[in-house]
């Protein structure tokens, strides 16, 4: 993108619906802050440790949702 189609998108409405359409999303998910990740419907913290995220991979690999 040209610095002329970037300030058009940063100062006008053109993306508003969409950017509003996310956060409500995201606030009725309960996310709060970012990075977040989401896992199947799971919204996971950022601020897990390396086990805990490696658990909770584990368990979506092994029950995807569409097994649930």
């Amino acid at each position: 993108m040209d610095a002329e189609d970037v300030n058009h998108m940063l100062y006008s409405d053109l993306y508003k619906r969409e950017v509003n359409e996310d956060e409500m999303e995201f606030r009725a998910l309960g996310i709060e802050s970012v990075p977040y990740f989401i896992i199947d419907t799971e919204v996971i913290p950022e601020h897990l440790t390396k086990e805990k995220m490696m658990e909770v991979l584990k368990k979506h690999m092994e029950h995807p949702v569409l097994d649930r």
